[in-house]
């Protein structure tokens, strides 16, 4: 299921704003980019341990489209999803 900030905070049952600053303070970095990391994280690990096609892990992470996840995986690894497939398969 997709995960939002709001959805955390009402989770834990304190403000979006709140939330932010604990993980500002503790993580150094904002609860979208945790969740972006954290996403990035098991979109690699399903490359490499899969053979998941990249569009699906795209929808299995809830990215918008696959050009979308292939974007951040590459901002995040400095190498594109299908890079990454290719390197590990060798």
């Amino acid at each position: 299921d997709k995960v939002t900030v709001n959805d955390v905070s009402l989770f834990f049952g304190i403000t979006p704003r709140r939330l932010h600053q604990i993980f500002s303070k503790e993580l150094k970095i904002s609860p979208k980019q945790y969740i972006i990391k954290k996403k990035m994280e098991e979109g690699y690990r399903l490359l490499v341990q899969t053979s998941t096609p990249i569009n699906r892990i795209s929808e299995l992470l809830c990215f918008s489209s696959s050009y979308h996840f292939s974007n951040e995986f590459k901002k995040t690894f400095k190498q594109t999803p299908t890079e990454v497939r290719n390197m590990e398969n060798n």
